[in-house]
């Protein structure tokens, strides 16, 4: 990452120093309770500058401010600065973050989840992602777990926020997220209860922490001026409690060089990702090209642009792969000029060593399909949710996804699954 911007010589004065007025706007956590801390901190800039405003606004809508032309002061996401926004802004420089996992004026977003394990641990599971313009949110998320360029292989569940993230995350609904580290340690601090039942898994790549810009019509001694002011606010005693409050324990004035190499982190495309497209709900036949055997829409249903790419997995190979370890021989169809009913309702067993040979961008879709009750099309991995989330009877499991609730056929093997999560979960440590 680039140095940060020298702001120990004036730069030339190139125009009229403005009266108060504009657009100053901050609103980048939403925590009421520290409010408080960043109004007291732009009174100490305002101090030091009398033609910025006088008070932050927190009524304007934070991505609607990013491309006012009266913006002053603004906070913003690396990503959408360096996609959207590099052409219309210009950057003031960032707080530098007071969490474990800050560097410097860089820091790291943290992975969290409801179970231990390493960030590799969650390809192909559901992620819970604030936005898909977020770069703590989902691409450190897709880098830190797929690598840089790579694509999610699982489900995404779009939150709108990294406190509904978190939520999500805690409530079952998602596997992981990733969270800006300052969100975290603030919802830790405020709202502990968003936090209490999840663990780090991991952290994303090191990045500069968020960005604060200015108007493109800012001129260089009004940025240069706002520069020295934060930086001084910041480090300002009075304002010392109000800087603990914002987690922040300085600023640093960096230029929008600093942020183009996150650039090198881009996702693949949503829908480029190389796997098999699943809609679980889509259990209508129809007769698969290739093939010409009856298949449910949800495993013939594929993302054309993932299998026209070079090298990724042919539509055909995926469909050997899955009736080799005989995942889908129970919702299978007779061939015929019309489909017929399914020959037997029953859970089958995935065969393990078979599953060890079949390619990584399938697996995932083999753990999602390997159906146990074909009822009401639960899959394997909703009953082990159900069991995360504390069902330990059969009849949990079924007030939990309605797994076991009409036919039956599949309760044994509810019962198994049982067994087997309560076995583990009593094994002695030293085991």
């Amino acid at each position: 990452m680039n140095a940060p911007v020298d702001v120990g010589a004036s730069a030339d004065d190139d125009g009229a120093t403005p009266a108060s007025a504009g657009l100053a706007n901050l609103a980048m956590y939403p925590f009421d309770a520290i409010r408080w801390a960043y109004d007291r901190f732009w009174e100490a800039v305002h101090d030091r500058l009398d033609w910025v405003p006088p008070q932050l606004d927190w009524g304007v809508d934070l991505h609607t401010s990013w491309t006012r032309d009266d913006l002053v002061v603004g906070y913003t996401c690396g990503w959408p600065l360096v996609t959207q926004l590099r052409d219309t802004v210009r950057v003031v420089g960032t707080f530098v973050a007071a969490t474990p996992q800050a560097e410097g004026h860089s820091y790291r977003s943290v992975l969290v989840a409801r179970w231990p394990g390493d960030a590799a641990d969650f390809a192909g599971a559901v992620a819970a992602v604030n936005a898909f313009g977020s770069l703590s949110g989902w691409v450190s998320l897709v880098a830190a777990v797929h690598g840089a360029g790579g694509g999610w292989q699982g489900e995404v569940v779009v939150t709108g926020a990294h406190l509904d993230s978190l939520r999500a995350v805690g409530e079952g609904r998602a596997d992981i997220a990733s969270i800006d580290s300052v969100t975290l340690w603030q919802a830790r601090r405020l709202m502990p209860e968003l936090c209490d039942e999840l663990v780090v898994v991991g952290t994303g790549p090191l990045v500069p922490c968020l960005p604060v810009i200015t108007g493109r019509a800012t001129t260089d001694q009004q940025l240069y001026d706002l520069r020295v002011a934060m930086v001084d606010a910041v480090f300002d005693p009075l304002v010392e409690p109000a800087a603990r409050a914002m987690c922040t324990v300085g600023f640093t004035p960096l230029d929008l060089d600093a942020y183009l190499p996150i650039l090198d982190l881009a996702p693949a495309p949503r829908g480029r990702c190389g796997r098999v497209a699943v809609s679980r709900t889509d259990w209508s036949i129809r007769r698969h090209p290739t093939c010409q055997e009856w298949w449910p829409n949800a495993i013939i249903t594929s993302c054309t642009r993932c299998t026209a790419q070079p090298g990724l997995l042919p539509l055909d190979e995926v469909h050997r792969a899955f009736r080799s370890v005989n995942v889908l021989w129970a919702t299978r169809w007779r061939t015929g000029s019309r489909p017929g009913p399914p020959d037997r309702r029953s859970h089958t067993t995935v065969d393990r060593s078979v599953v060890g040979c079949i390619p990584p961008m399938v697996r995932c879709t083999l753990r999602a399909m390997a159906m146990v009750c074909l009822c009401h099309g639960v899959s394997e991995r909703k009953v082990e949710r159900a069991l995360d989330r504390g069902a330990r009877t059969i009849d949990d499991v079924g007030d939990a996804c309605r797994a076991g609730t009409s036919c039956g056929i599949c309760r044994e093997t509810i019962h198994n699954m049982i067994v087997t999560r309560v076995s583990v979960h009593a094994r002695p440590a030293y085991a």
